[in-house]
């Protein structure tokens, strides 16, 4: 996704708000592929979040949404193959600094980690996955990063 596709080729605006965040083709040296969207109802009231870690070579965004009784934050992240640990690290800084913020708020993080030797195998009762083979800097990082949040207990099939 690039900003020579409109919002409307992909949700009818009269339906949804789209919030995007497209690739930096300049600073990633890619022109193809590439960004992130959240698309909300319209009517449902959402605005996207400033992050701390901007980095042009993140795509990574963050919206929240004012329900009647809750707080929903919705990130949602793309790290391509071989990221740099600094993305890995800027992308759980982000998550960490909003889940202090935003104690009461409920989270759904959603990405692509491009972290494809880690193994998740199911534990208690089929209800939680369990990471194994996490060796590298940025795989820890992360897990690590997502555990201190207690996402472990949140993690379900």
């Amino acid at each position: 996704m690039n900003a020579n596709f409109c919002n409307d080729e992909f949700f009818d605006r009269n339906l949804f708000t789209v919030f995007r965040k497209d690739r930096d083709s300049t600073a990633t040296d890619t022109s193809r592929g590439g960004g992130v969207l959240v698309a909300v109802k319209s009517g449902i009231s959402a605005a996207v979040v400033t992050l701390k870690k901007a980095d042009s070579q993140l795509d990574q965004l963050c919206v929240s949404i004012d329900g009647d009784r809750a707080k929903l934050i919705i990130f949602v992240s793309y790290i391509p193959p071989n990221g740099s640990e600094k993305l890995y690290r800027d992308h759980v800084d982000n998550v960490l600094d909003l889940s202090l913020a935003n104690k009461e708020a409920q989270f759904c993080i959603l990405g692509d980690y491009n972290l494809s030797k880690i193994i998740w195998s199911c534990l208690l009762d089929d209800t939680v996955l369990i990471p194994s083979n996490v060796y590298c800097p940025s795989e820890i990082y992360l897990i690590d990063g997502f555990f201190s949040l207690e996402l472990d207990k949140l993690i379900t099939l």
